[in-house]
């Protein structure tokens, strides 16, 4: 009998044990994604399931920025069929670049009227003697923004500081001209 007791208590320590393993290994993912923002290493029952919908960052003008740099977004690739210093006519400045992530390059390379959740198209400004002068960027994020097609709009000065962020007026009200090809100007053309 004491032989019996030993091994069931044997076994419900090895259970025990081994389930306080697998349950820090999950405190420390969750940890770990808590700290830099990523979901690696944490498996739900939902991992298998693609929306379409990915947030890469938070919606707000220091993250953005932070997300971007980090990124180095200055050698993202181009918008298909513009240069660095296009002049431009827009409230951006005399001249203007456009940087598009990957999600969105892919999505304007098939002809898309809509870009994809987690697009970001930045634009750097310039004035008439070619001198960065800010930064705008427009972030997709679902649920954001449904009245204008979820877009998060941010502006900086050069040196990154936020000028204005979030749902703006003074953006969306500008885009509704291309509000039938997802508030983009450059996809209407």
């Amino acid at each position: 009998m004491k032989q019996y007791i030993l091994i069931v208590l044997t076994i419900l320590g090895i259970m025990l044990l081994s389930g306080c393993a697998d349950t820090s290994e999950q405190e420390t993912a969750e940890d770990d994604q808590e700290i830099n923002g990523s979901d690696e290493g944490i498996t739900t029952p939902d991992d298998n399931v693609t929306t379409g919908s990915e947030e890469i960052v938070s919606p707000d003008g220091f993250s953005v920025y932070s997300y971007l740099t980090e990124n180095n977004y200055h050698e993202w690739s181009l918008w298909p069929g513009t240069e660095e210093m296009t002049s431009s006519s827009a409230v951006h400045g005399a001249f203007v670049t456009v940087y598009v992530s990957d999600d969105a390059l892919t999505a304007i390379n098939a002809g898309a009227k809509e870009m994809p959740y987690g697009t970001m198209v930045v634009k750097d400004g310039f004035n008439a003697n070619k001198e960065f002068t800010n930064t705008v960027v427009m972030y997709k994020v679902k649920g954001f923004d449904p009245d204008h097609n979820d877009w998060f709009w941010a502006s900086y000065t050069a040196t990154g500081d936020v000028t204005n962020e979030g749902i703006l007026s003074s953006c969306y009200n500008c885009h509704n001209k291309a509000a039938q090809s997802d508030y983009l100007f450059t996809l209407s053309k």
